[in-house]
């Protein structure tokens, strides 16, 4: 199995490092890690970079692909939905998403949030929108499984990257590659 592995805004290595935490266990579990990068995007530029990011990631992933996105990749994810992409499945980590969006595909998603995550509160804050609080909240679909990581789990994670850094990022990074390839 595939797993397209999509970064965040901000992201000056086109993702490679993004990813580090992760690949290992994906690897383990006999995927196959593939980096999706879309180059940087900032506050200006972050909605139309992804929409044509979109486009692009829907040519490449198979139905049978899963797909792990981290933050402004989950505006990706979302844009590429609309699109008409299929995966098998989708493990969205803290998105850039509005908590109300209704995700076309439903089975197979998986939502991971943190309600601690500053990063997420910023954006919203400073831009006065909803965009990036499903990263805080979780999804309001009812067909979409939210997990807060902060909660859910043998050790918490906080923050926007606390899913990924120091013993909480052992354990998530690990639970998250587990979970987008059995899911």
């Amino acid at each position: 199995m595939k797993v397209w592995m999509v970064h965040g805004a901000f992201n000056l290595d086109d993702g490679k490092k993004a990813w580090d935490s992760v690949r290992p266990y994906l690897k383990e579990g006999g995927a196959t890690p593939a980096n999706f990068s879309y180059g940087w995007v900032g506050p200006l530029t972050t909605r139309r970079k992804s929409r044509e990011a979109a486009k692009k990631l829907v040519n490449r992933v198979q139905p049978e692909d899963g797909l792990l996105a981290f933050s402004n990749g989950g505006l990706v994810i979302a844009y590429a939905m609309e699109e008409g992409l299929q995966a098998r499945n989708i493990s969205l980590i803290q998105p850039a998403l509005e908590p109300g969006f209704e995700f076309p595909q439903k089975k197979g998603v998986k939502v991971y949030y943190n309600p601690r995550d500053f990063v997420v509160s910023l954006s919203v804050g400073a831009f006065w929108h909803e965009w990036g609080r499903m990263g805080r909240v979780g999804p309001e679909d009812p067909g979409v499984r939210g997990v807060d990581t902060s909660q859910d789990g043998a050790i918490p994670a906080t923050g926007h990257f606390g899913w990924r850094k120091g013993r909480p990022g052992q354990y998530w990074s690990a639970r998250i590659a587990r979970e987008v390839i059995t899911w």
